[in-house]
């Protein structure tokens, strides 16, 4: 990005309209003053003036802070700065003025409508570069030039972070301590709270309340038990309304023996003798089931009545045709002639046969009718003994009751004998006052164990809020080493002071190059630090503070080190002697101070990207001879041109340059304006 034209009205010293182009093919722009009544005089002609436009028009800045003050104050005239830049073909027009009624003006190509604050950050996007860092590298302003060199070493230390962007570094290590700082409250914080808390042996809770809640179920258990009594001596009273209505109840009591006994009797004689084969035989059998068993017999016996009548009929008409058979000795009954269809012998035989298997069947059947009325009958003796157990078993309950009623009787002889009735009255009282008691243990009980459970919910809370700080403790002192590294590597003895050595080792070489180049008999070194005899108090990593004579960190395994002084220091060699920059000449001073400014030019070209192909260099032919002001112009030509690869170099200057450089730009001063073009 080159300049391809700027222009501006009442800036400054300049007057009315007045604009100027530059062609591409001028690299080395020479800036020359003269007044219009005197051109041997050339001193406030408006030379920095012209090149403040450029940085006024990119950034708005100027020699005053106060904006107002950069109109021309010959003219009441609205204030206008105009610069045309060209990248890659693509032209940027930049308009920047300040009218006489105080309002400003800024426009630029393609951001119309936006605010002045968005407006610069665009071109600062544009250029690829801010204020700061334009100043530190393209505009070597006319004061600035020697005020490294003859700053303080501190000082000079702070220039190079300055002019290398790190200061930065000094922002994040305020930001690292100060997040440090809050993890370190933070612990400290949970370390102190830890100390006023107690842990609360849960276990121990549980135990008690396992006890208390046991006592509970007892004393609910006494209570039921107590209440049950109370009920039993009041149901005992309900029942006796006087002492009278105690042998009311003893002649009830004997009339009820007399009935069981009565009723005992009719049961003995119900009972029948079994003999032993029954009695086995019935551990066979349900009473339920055996009904069922004789019906189901009954229905085979008459089965089997049936089978046997009908084999009776096949009996008589076997005889039947036996006989007739007989009877008819081989004659046909109708014909009366003989029949041989009527065979005597073998048909008798036949049905003789089938007679003997029916009487046979006969027989059998019979025999099983008999077999079915025996079983029947045995079943009907198992039911009778098993009514007959029934029978046992009422009569045992009988003389049961009739003992437990003939002990009620008694106990009721006793108590009528012993005023039973007062007793029931107050063994009732009693019971009611020990309820009350109990049941206010219990209620205490239950306070305890509703105040036991409290407290283990609370305890495990607490537990689990001193575990969770512990925890949180563990992890901020592992955030804590963390950030205690993060802010040592921030620090002045970590990344900056390993990016500035590194940097400074670049600086020094690529110096060292460039007063090579300028035919200079001298070079530099860069010291980033002094090394102090007392050692440090903490550990440069961690913080740790050290012990007496401790020269290694026990937590970090950091050596012990000796305390710096943060300064540079800069030593200037001619050959192997070192010389003081003081008393170096003025040409000295300006190659040395030229050639660091270049270096530095050129590490921060490399780091940043920038558009800006154009350098303002401000009076520093001045103090050189014939000899080193063609070096420095062979060094902007081979160096800064080539190398840099920059389109535009400006050179401000009081002497006569016009034999070095072709193009120049002549300002001239007139009575209450300057005006400016190609000479």
């Amino acid at each position: 990005m080159y300049i391809k034209s700027i222009g501006c009205q009442y800036f400054q010293r300049f007057g009315s309209w007045n604009e100027i182009e530059f062609p591409k093919n001028k690299n080395i722009i020479g800036i020359v003053g003269q007044y219009d009544d005197n051109p041997n005089k050339s001193n406030r002609s408006g030379k920095s003036t012209f090149v403040e436009m450029i940085l006024y028009a990119l950034f708005g800045r100027g020699r005053t802070r106060n904006e107002s003050d950069l109109i021309n104050f010959n003219y009441d005239k609205d204030m206008l700065v105009k610069i045309v830049l060209e990248d890659d073909g693509k032209e940027i027009v930049i308009e920047r003025g300040k009218n006489t009624d105080s309002t400003s003006v800024l426009n630029v190509t393609g951001f119309e409508g936006l605010n002045k604050t968005d407006i610069q950050n665009e071109i600062n996007k544009l250029l690829g570069i801010e204020y700061k860092d334009f100043i530190m590298t393209y505009f070597f302003l006319q004061n600035d030039i020697h005020s490294f060199m003859e700053s303080n070493s501190s000082s000079k230390k702070e220039y190079i972070v300055k002019w290398l962007e790190k200061d930065y570094w000094k922002e994040l290590e305020n930001a690292a301590k100060e997040r440090l700082n809050k993890i370190t409250a933070k612990i400290k914080a949970d370390e102190s709270y830890l100390e006023n808390i107690e842990y609360v042996d849960i276990e121990e809770l549980k135990n008690e309340l396992e006890k208390l809640e046991s006592n509970e179920k007892l004393l609910s258990n006494k209570i039921k038990k107590l209440e049950k009594e109370k009920d039993d001596i009041q149901s005992q009273l309900s029942k006796l309304d006087n002492p009278l209505d105690l042998k009311i109840e003893l002649k009830r009591l004997k009339k009820e023996v007399e009935d069981f006994k009565e009723l005992l009797e009719i049961k003995l004689d119900k009972i029948e003798n079994f003999d032993d084969d029954i009695k086995e035989k019935s551990k066979q059998y349900k009473k339920e089931n055996i009904d069922n068993l004789i019906n189901k017999l009954q229905e085979n016996r008459i089965k089997i009545e049936n089978l046997i009548t009908e084999y009776r009929y096949k009996i008589n008409d076997i005889n039947s045709k036996i006989n007739n058979i007989k009877k008819f000795k081989g004659v046909c009954p109708i014909t009366h002639s003989s029949c041989n269809k009527i065979s005597s012998e073998k048909e008798v035989k036949q049905l003789s046969n089938e007679l003997k298997i029916l009487n046979q069947k006969v027989n059998e059947s019979s025999n099983k009718i008999v077999e079915i009325k025996n079983k029947i009958s045995e079943l009907k003796q198992i039911k009778s003994y098993l009514n007959n157990k029934e029978v046992e078993h009422e009569i045992k309950i009988l003389k049961e009751n009739i003992v437990k009623k003939e002990g009620e009787i008694e106990d009721l002889k006793n108590k009528i004998h012993n005023n039973y009735y007062d007793q029931l009255k107050s063994r009732l009282e009693d019971k009611i006052d020990e309820i009350d008691r109990v049941k206010k243990q219990l209620s205490n009980t239950i306070l305890l164990i509703g105040s036991k459970k409290e407290q283990i919910n609370n305890g495990k809370k607490n537990n689990k809020e001193i575990e969770k700080i512990k925890k949180e403790i563990t992890n901020f002192k592992k955030i804590e080493s963390y950030w205690k590294f993060i802010t040592y590597m921030f620090s002045k003895n970590g990344i900056p002071s390993l990016i500035i050595e590194e940097s400074l080792q670049v600086v020094q070489d690529e110096t060292n190059i460039i007063l090579e180049k300028l035919g200079a008999t001298i070079r530099i070194e860069f010291t980033n630090f002094k090394q102090l005899k007392s050692w440090e108090d903490r550990c440069l990593v961690c913080g740790r503070l050290f012990k007496s004579r401790e020269m290694e960190c026990p937590e970090c395994n950091s050596k012990r080190q000796k305390k710096t002084k943060d300064e540079l220091i800069l030593k200037i060699y001619e050959g192997d002697k070192e010389t003081n920059f003081e008393q170096d000449s003025g040409g000295g001073k300006v190659l040395i101070s030229v050639a660091i400014r270049l270096a530095l030019m050129r590490l921060l070209i490399r780091k940043s990207n920038s558009k800006i192909k154009f350098v303002v260099l401000d009076e520093i032919f001045g103090m050189l001879d014939q000899v080193y002001r063609k070096s420095m112009l062979e060094l902007i030509r081979d160096f800064v041109i080539k190398e840099l690869n920059i389109d535009q170099v400006f050179i401000i200057s009081h002497t006569e340059i016009s034999d070095y450089i072709d193009d120049i730009i002549l300002i001239t001063r007139h009575d209450k304006y300057s005006t400016f073009s190609w000479l």
